[in-house]
């Protein structure tokens, strides 16, 4: 009986809780193939208005670093947050090329 007590009450405060918490507002935009070809990054004929109003609200990276200097592996960790090594995909490249 005081077993379900507890469980009443603490499933009762959880949900109150959860609401009191704030979550950040994030949009993580990524892009690839185009360098930093847009306005935001200083590309004078880059016609990006909506992205540039965006990133003068935001957090813009300027310095970025790659887990792999290979393009299919880089993609993989972005997708997942995973090392290409974890996932696999680290010679996703060489191996097709070796074919």
């Amino acid at each position: 009986m005081l077993f379900r007590s507890l469980l009443v009450a603490l499933l009762a405060v959880v949900p109150a809780l959860a609401e009191e918490t704030k979550r950040p507002n994030i949009l993580w935009l990524t892009c690839e193939d185009i360098s930093p070809n847009l306005g935001c990054y200083g590309d004078p004929d880059a016609q990006t208005p909506h992205l540039d109003a965006l990133a003068r609200q935001s957090i813009r990276y300027v310095n970025a670093f790659s887990p792999s200097g290979v393009c299919a592996p880089s993609r993989s960790a972005l997708i997942s947050g995973l090392y290409p090594s974890t996932l696999g995909s680290l010679h996703a490249v060489s191996n097709h090329l070796a074919r």
